[in-house]
């Protein structure tokens, strides 16, 4: 039994979306998780597939769990929303742009890997 999987293998729920996973049913949605048990889960869950997108409800929520996650994997990347305060000001450069394409470049190049961003 691994040490980090083996309690969450116990619960229906882990095991009802690691079975909706191994169906291939698309986009899967979790709720409910504390914030200290998101990376836990996601970490579980991504042996099931070579790419994991996850996106959640803020930017902040996007980088902490992106931090959270390289507990378990160095080679999670953050994918950085645009400003829409300053989308059309050119506030800070192409930063925002290179780190854009710098993921996209990785998730072209890489046979796996997880991504986290936000919908805002």
């Amino acid at each position: 039994m691994p040490f980090f999987g083996g309690p969450l293998e116990e619960l229906a729920e882990f095991r009802a979306v690691k079975d909706q996973i191994e169906r291939g049913r698309g986009p899967i949605m979790v709720r409910g998780c504390l914030a200290s048990q998101k990376a836990h889960l996601i970490h579980e869950l991504s042996g099931l597939a070579e790419r994991r997108f996850i996106i959640t409800y803020s930017e902040t929520a996007a980088r902490e769990l992106c931090e959270d996650l390289r507990f378990f994997d160095r080679e999670v990347l953050y994918y950085p929303v645009k400003d829409l305060l300053f989308f059309d000001a050119d506030v800070k450069g192409n930063e925002v742009t290179a780190a854009r394409i710098r993921v996209l470049k990785e998730m072209l190049e890489k046979p796996s890997w997880t991504v986290v961003t936000t919908v805002n």
